[in-house]
C-alpha cells in the first residue's frame, strides 16, 4: 500500500511540475502574442495613413500643375499624334562602340 501511495505522489507532483511549466508557457505565448497584435495593428494603421498620402499625391489635377510647372507638359495637341508607320525607329550601330575585352585585368 505504501508504493502505491509513494507512486501517487510521485505522479501527482510530476503532474503538477508538468502544468506549472506548462502555465508559465502559456503566459510568455500570449504576452508574445499580445505583441505580434499591436505590430498588426500599428501596421494596419500605417497602411492606411499611407493610402491616403498616395490617394492625395495622385489627385489628377494636382499632378496636372506639377506637370506644367515642372516638366513643360500641357495638353496633347493633334499635331503630336501619328500613325505607326510615320515614327522613325533609329538602329544604333554596334560596329561604332568600343569593344572591352579582359574587364578587370591589369
Amino acid at each position: 500500500m505504501r508504493i502505491m501511495n509513494f507512486i501517487f505522489l510521485v505522479l501527482v507532483s510530476v503532474a503538477i511540475i508538468g502544468l506549472f511549466i506548462i502555465k508559465y508557457e502559456v503566459k510568455e505565448l500570449d504576452k508574445q502574442l499580445a505583441l505580434k497584435s499591436s505590430e498588426v495593428i500599428r501596421s494596419e494603421l500605417t497602411i492606411k495613413v499611407l493610402k491616403a498620402d498616395w490617394s492625395v499625391l495622385n489627385e489628377p489635377e494636382r499632378l496636372r500643375k506639377l506637370g506644367s510647372k515642372h516638366l513643360g507638359l500641357g495638353p496633347l495637341g493633334s499635331g503630336q499624334i501619328l500613325e505607326l508607320d510615320n515614327i522613325p525607329f533609329f538602329v544604333s550601330d554596334t560596329s561604332e562602340r568600343p569593344v572591352i575585352n579582359n574587364i578587370g585585368e591589369n
